[in-house]
């Protein structure tokens, strides 16, 4: 039941892409380079998610990525970054990623929207922080493996640019204990954000 709550907004997100997908088929197609590699920026609010949303407030995501680009609709890209997120008492909460993500854009390069789903997955590391007045910051960081899946539509900006919102769950793994200040549970949150792809080199 929890993993289909944790699905809605993701699948909401996707079924709102269907009447923009059929728009882009039918919009005037635009002038795209044929660059194989591209450069990702993404930027986001992080809502947690089941057990986590009991320990942290919403939070932010940052990351920036290189697809590789291995047809008219699939790229597959390396993306890093971070998530920061205050604890509902003294607790701090971070998340640092490395993960592979491939995507399936349903519209061709020429498209002036590209509608797409995405599923990746890698190396997580989160970490608690506790601060406490007078007493020196403790921390605990647990590393492991997680997933993320989502979907986004970018728009043509500009000659070479896109840009447009994407939706990502991330289950990220354990959340660190330290003492009775941090209880159990997975890292699992939600991003709202906007994506800004560039392309480079040839």
């Amino acid at each position: 039941m929890r993993l289909v709550r944790s699905l809605i907004p993701v699948l909401l997100f996707v079924a709102l892409l269907v009447p923009v997908t059929a728009r882009a088929q039918g919009a005037a197609a635009v002038t795209t380079p044929t660059n194989n590699y591209w450069f990702t920026l993404f930027g986001s609010v992080s809502q947690p998610n089941d057990s986590f949303s009991d320990l942290a407030e919403m939070g932010s995501q940052f990351l920036g990525g290189v697809h590789r680009r291995l047809g008219d609709r699939l790229t597959l890209g390396l993306t890093m970054g971070a998530g920061n997120w205050s604890g509902v008492d003294i607790q701090f909460y971070h998340d640092v990623q490395i993960t592979l993500d491939a995507r399936f854009h349903i519209t061709r390069p020429n498209s002036r929207m590209r509608p797409f789903v995405q599923l990746g997955g890698g190396s997580y590391q989160v970490v608690s922080e506790a601060e406490v007045e007078g007493v020196e910051p403790e921390r605990a960081s647990e590393s492991g493996w997680g997933v993320n899946y989502g979907a986004g539509v970018l728009f043509a900006v500009g000659k070479t640019a896109r840009l447009g919102p994407v939706v990502l769950y991330n289950s990220a793994g354990k959340i660190p204990e330290i003492g009775s200040l941090v209880g159990k549970g997975d890292c699992k949150f939600i991003s709202f954000g906007v994506e800004l792809v560039m392309p480079m080199g040839r």
